[in-house]
């Protein structure tokens, strides 16, 4: 197996220090503490912020009515999973044309 090859830059003045991977990596203690003070600044939370995106609670799914036919075309037209073709429509608000094109174009359930 070959060794592997140093990374470094002929063009400065001052080569960077060889490091091979693996390598321990040696820090001053400045560097430490302006990581630590910047770290601190940090917020974490465990609750999600009002801009993350996450799934929708219960209360506001709504419930679509899917017809059989809908589900039947888009398996046989759009060569999806009867789940997939479902998961289109619940999308497209049960409407057949919106969920093909969405579909297309790279939207619902794409």
């Amino acid at each position: 197996m070959a060794e592997p090859t140093p990374q470094t830059t002929a063009s400065s003045a001052n080569p960077a220090p060889t490091n091979f991977p693996g390598d321990t990596v040696h820090h001053n203690s400045s560097d430490i503490s302006a990581l630590s003070s910047a770290a601190s600044h940090l917020k974490v939370s465990d609750t999600p912020s009002s801009t993350s995106t996450t799934a929708p609670k219960a209360a506001e799914v709504k419930k679509v009515k899917i017809d059989a036919k809908d589900v039947e075309f888009l398996v046989k037209e759009m060569e999806v999973s009867k789940a997939k073709a479902t998961e289109m429509l619940k999308g497209a608000e049960g409407e057949r044309e919106k969920a093909v094109r969405a579909f297309v174009v790279g939207g619902i359930g794409a």
